[in-house]
């Protein structure tokens, strides 16, 4: 969390802040938070598979951690999502969930990967995040090749 002492905590790319692990972890398994964070902490879930398990566990967790006292927002693919999209989106932002899509390309494709990782590093930036979670390989891949995100937030894959 940029500007709230945790700068001193990361020693790699990719690592969690303390703090920031923390608080979600606390929130996922029943403590109440939400009165500890003002303002809440933000995470950003990022996936380039927006449909099967990856989605179902997406639509459990963001709401859960939304009545827990996170904010969360979603930066999704439509490439490999399922047809009712726009739907989950919208149940998504009926719990004040921010979403963005995002193209991702499936596999490797060096512009279009380029193209994406720059437009999540401006919607992470734009949104003011603290922390990144990142779902599948792709996303995860993104993320940590993306400056913008890596000096900034923390990331968990």
């Amino acid at each position: 969390m940029t500007g709230q002492g945790c700068d001193d905590m990361r020693q790699s790319q990719v690592v969690c802040c303390r703090v920031c692990a923390s608080r979600v972890f606390a929130s996922v398994v029943g403590v109440a938070v939400s009165s500890q964070l003002n303002p809440p902490i933000r995470v950003a879930h990022v996936t380039e598979a927006g449909a099967g398990g990856v989605r179902v566990h997406l639509g459990h967790i963001m709401p859960e951690l939304t009545a827990r006292g996170i904010a969360v927002d979603l930066l999704v693919s439509a490439g490999r999502s399922e047809p009712d999209l726009a739907v989950f989106l919208d149940r998504l932002h009926r719990f004040g969930c921010r979403t963005s899509v995002v193209p991702m390309a499936h596999g490797l494709r060096p512009f279009q990967d380029l193209v994406a990782r720059r437009r999540l590093g401006v919607q992470v930036s734009e949104w003011g995040v603290d922390l990144v979670h990142a779902h599948a390989t792709k996303a995860g891949l993104l993320v940590r090749c993306c400056p913008e995100i890596v000096r900034n937030v923390p990331i968990i894959y």
